[in-house]
């Protein structure tokens, strides 16, 4: 009686499922997160050498100093236009145009101060407003955190493969029930063939055979002699040894010829009458067959009535035996043979009185 290996059976064997899919996990998590210090790291190293690339041209004068206050918050138009850099060639965006109309005097229109501006929706506005509605939906957050679960699940070999094996066996239930209702239907619907009047009369026609067959066989039964009861343990028998058993008779074949069922669907129109002919093949068929079972009944009753006369034979030479041993003796001699049964002394009719 052999359980195979016992320490496959502990929870801290390396080779079970659990703690294969422990390890997995942990390698995952940990190519994860050297994945997002590599990353970080590349960051912090282009920032690096960004920021020396700058502290280098600002050594050599090319680029200007970078402000750390934050005054370029309060500056408006005027603080994202460098007049330099128009007379270097820069191409005259809005910004320099805005701050000019600023030192002219004119006021720009703001098209939020227009009439109907209510009933305009801007661009900017509607997109930051849609992405807001998205980010802030719940059905939105659900939706995503199942497409997580979803590539979590898909990346798991283990789960993957018992998601698989529940799909096969829902697979194999649902086929085994369409089996079984499809074998229900075809049984109802042969019953439902079974209830046509064309079976109908065949199945009364076979019942009616089958009653007169089992009459007769009981017509049998009752002309053959019972057998003699006979006492168990009579005469001189020997223990072990039963009588035998009457051989059983085989009934032979019976010489008639069934025709052979036609296969042919049932019509709805009645049969067609029997002809003269016909008539008179099925009579003497039907008269054949009377004699043959005539004969076979006479055979049965014979055999058996020959059987019961051997077994009552079998006992009758036991029967003067018993007779004259039981007339050879006489009481005086009967008396004699009880001698060690009756009194033994003077005092034993008192003793044990009881127990003669």
């Amino acid at each position: 009686m052999g359980g195979g290996d016992l320490n496959l059976k502990k929870s801290w064997h390396p080779s079970t499922l659990r703690n294969i899919e422990r390890v997995w996990k942990a390698e995952q998590m940990r190519d994860q997160e050297r994945a997002k210090i590599e990353q970080l790291q590349k960051e912090l190293e282009e920032e690096r050498s960004k920021q020396e690339m700058r502290q280098y041209a600002e050594n050599k004068g090319v680029v200007k100093k970078r402000q750390e206050r934050l005054d370029w918050m309060y500056q408006g138009v005027a603080g994202l236009v460098d007049r330099d850099q128009y007379l270097l060639g820069r191409k005259v965006d809005k910004n320099f145009e805005m701050l000019k109309k600023e030192e002219d005097g004119v006021k720009e229109e703001n098209p939020d101060q227009q009439p109907g501006a209510l009933f305009t929706v801007a661009t900017t506005s509607a997109t930051v407003d849609l992405e807001n509605k998205i980010r802030e939906d719940p059905l939105f957050a659900i939706k995503k955190q199942e497409m997580k679960t979803k590539k979590t699940l898909l990346s798991n070999p283990v789960k993957m493969k018992h998601l698989r094996d529940m799909i096969e066996q829902s697979l194999e239930k649902k086929k085994k029930k369409k089996k079984k209702k499809r074998k229900k239907e075809r049984r109802s619907s042969t019953s439902s063939s079974d209830s046509s009047p064309r079976r109908k009369h065949r199945k009364h026609h076979s019942e009616a055979r089958t009653r007169r067959t089992k009459s007769s066989d009981e017509e049998v039964e009752e002309k053959r002699p019972k057998p003699i009861n006979m006492p168990h343990g009579f005469g001189l028998l020997v223990r072990g040894k039963q009588p035998a058993e009457r051989p059983r008779q085989e009934k032979p074949a019976r010489p008639i010829q069934r025709q052979e069922k036609s296969q042919s669907p049932p019509h709805r129109h009645r049969r067609r009458p029997l002809s003269e002919r016909e008539k008179e093949e099925a009579r003497r068929q039907m008269m054949d067959n009377a004699q043959w079972r005539d004969e076979q009944r006479k055979t049965i009753i014979s055999q058996c009535d020959r059987n019961e006369a051997k077994k009552g034979s079998g006992h009758g030479f036991l029967r003067p035996l018993l007779s004259q041993a039981a007339d050879s003796g006489s009481v005086h001699g009967r008396i004699k043979q009880k001698m060690n049964r009756v009194q033994r002394g003077s005092d034993a009719m008192d003793t044990h009185f009881a127990r003669k």
